[in-house]
């Protein structure tokens, strides 16, 4: 079998084109292992001298081919891997984000604070200045109403809503007015005539300082009679407020 000086050149073409590419991916330790294992498996096919050059050419070409195969897959799967660890780190930061909006709005909720309570009994003839004390407690969370005074005291700053609502008898009047520490902030008042009994009710939204007292007070004329079930005291903080 004669070789013409083509056919070795493309041999040689060959043969350092395959170096190149193995030392460009390392995956063989020595460039004689490559060829040797080509060209023995060629040779093993027992072929013709030009169709042994092609052959060897074909296999060189497939194993290229099978190496561009194996970069492209590599870099699928780092581009996948990296592709998770920024959706972990979105996800993460999405997490502490949401998080970080709750600490925020329990922050300016505060702790609950609600209160409603009774009279345990009908009052009679309490003159101006008398502070009503409805001692008959249903709800009282955060403990900020005391029953003992009649008075409610702020556990924090923040912003409070109060209601209230009192029935008397035919001929009675009454005034009843809501204090902030000591200061009326708000009146109401009731006259019965013709009726059996008259119903008044009263509000107050206010912003208080730790330590503020919010309770109700007989003021102007003396309340004959203030009916036990449907006279009633509550409230409830709206929304914590930060410290001026």
């Amino acid at each position: 079998m004669s070789w013409n000086l083509n056919d070795c050149l493309l041999a040689i073409g060959v043969t350092l084109v395959a170096g190149f590419f193995y030392l460009q991916e390392r995956r063989i330790k020595d460039f004689n292992d490559l060829y040797l294992e080509i060209r023995h498996e060629v040779n093993s096919m027992k072929l013709a001298h030009k169709d042994e050059i092609h052959a060897l050419r074909l296999k060189m070409f497939d194993y290229l081919e099978k190496q561009n195969a194996k970069n492209m897959f590599s870099n699928m799967k780092n581009n996948l891997e990296e592709r998770i660890k920024l959706t972990e780190e979105t996800h993460t930061n999405n997490t502490r984000r949401v998080l970080d909006q709750i600490d925020g709005i329990e922050s300016r909720l505060g702790l609950p604070v609600a209160f409603y309570s009774r009279l345990s009994q009908h009052h009679h003839s309490s003159p101006p200045g008398t502070v009503l004390k409805f001692d008959d407690v249903k709800l009282n969370i955060g403990s900020g109403y005391n029953p003992v005074n009649g008075k409610f005291s702020a556990s924090e700053n923040g912003l409070y809503f109060f209601t209230w609502n009192y029935l008397i008898q035919n001929g009675n009047n009454a005034y009843i007015g809501a204090y902030v520490n000591g200061k009326q902030e708000v009146d109401t008042c009731t006259y019965s005539h013709g009726n059996p009994f008259n119903l008044a009710t009263g509000s107050l939204v206010v912003k208080l300082t730790k330590g503020d007292e919010v309770w109700l007070q007989v003021f102007y004329k003396q309340a004959e009679f203030l009916h036990s079930t449907y006279t009633f005291f509550m409230g409830y903080k709206l929304s914590a407020l930060p410290s001026s």
